[in-house]
């Protein structure tokens, strides 16, 4: 039994999802369902009759497949010529295990198109919308993406004790009207100054709570369904009673986060919400 049928015997076959079948010198698409055979035809003709300027929906649609499938492809030919990691600053190979790349996932989920898993395509469209359906942008995202997560051993972080001192500053709680799941910060508790020293007192503390933070993320990830179910989170800020001052590393450490979630994590935040109070009479006086 091949590494495919393996997977499928334990997971389902997807019959909507487009297969790619290696040859020695080229690579061929097929599709199991005979309905959809003809679905990029239809497109291209229903194209003809489009005006030239304003993409159309039927050529938006036919931009992301065409991006979808080449996308596929060179994920797959990057995993079976071991350059999925790609290369070091210096065109070096960077030293990370290559030898289980058929069997690379991210949140869960198999790279490798020809596995079909139905959620390949959902975690592969993040990295195109992210960067506007550009192939060789999404992959470079892609490539990044998996390099960090090896070298900072995020994979094992929810293994990982980080202590209890950040359970009240952030949590997850609840989902919205649609399934997302729900995590809450809560910066009021940072106006006890103590606990505030406690926690960002040093660059190694400061670390610390970035780490937690990574952590959260994770485990908010582990709640969404990569097969046709939510796919993101919502993030709330409860600022409404945090200090306005003496707040640097603070906002050091979640500017930080903010560029890794950009980063590494695309498409995976639906929507950040901030609650905010402001205290006229506090300003005033």
């Amino acid at each position: 039994m091949s590494d495919t049928d393996e997977f499928n015997d334990e997971n389902g076959k997807n019959n909507n999802y487009i297969h790619l079948d290696f040859n020695e010198n080229q690579i061929i698409l097929t599709n199991d369902d005979e309905d959809d055979h003809d679905l990029v035809s239809d497109v291209e003709r229903e194209l003809v009759d489009d005006e030239v300027g304003t993409p159309s929906p039927a050529e938006i649609r036919f931009k992301r497949k065409k991006s979808l499938l080449e996308f596929r492809c060179k994920i797959q030919e990057a995993i079976f010529g071991k350059y999925l990691l790609g290369e070091g600053e210096k065109g070096d190979k960077i030293s990370l295990p290559k030898e289980n790349l058929r069997d690379i996932t991210l949140w869960g989920v198999p790279l490798l198109p020809s596995r079909a898993h139905e959620g390949t395509d959902i975690v592969l469209r993040k990295f195109l919308k992210a960067k506007d359906y550009k192939v060789n942008d999404a992959f470079d995202m892609l490539q990044k993406t998996l390099v960090w997560r090896i070298k900072n051993n995020v994979d094992k972080i929810l293994d990982e004790d980080l202590g209890s001192d950040f359970e009240k500053v952030g949590y997850l709680d609840s989902r919205d009207k649609e399934g997302r799941p729900v995590c809450y910060y809560v910066y009021e508790v940072f106006k006890d100054k103590g606990l505030y020293k406690k926690t960002f007192g040093t660059q190694e503390k400061c670390d610390l709570f970035l780490r937690w933070r990574i952590q959260l993320m994770e485990f908010a990830i582990k709640k969404l369904s990569f097969r046709g179910g939510v796919d993101g989170i919502i993030q709330v800020y409860d600022l409404k009673s945090a200090p306005i001052q003496g707040m640097k590393e603070l906002n050091s450490v979640s500017k930080k986060a903010f560029m890794l979630f950009q980063s590494y994590y695309p498409e995976i935040i639906y929507k950040n919400v901030s609650i905010v109070w402001i205290d006229l009479f506090e300003l005033i006086y």
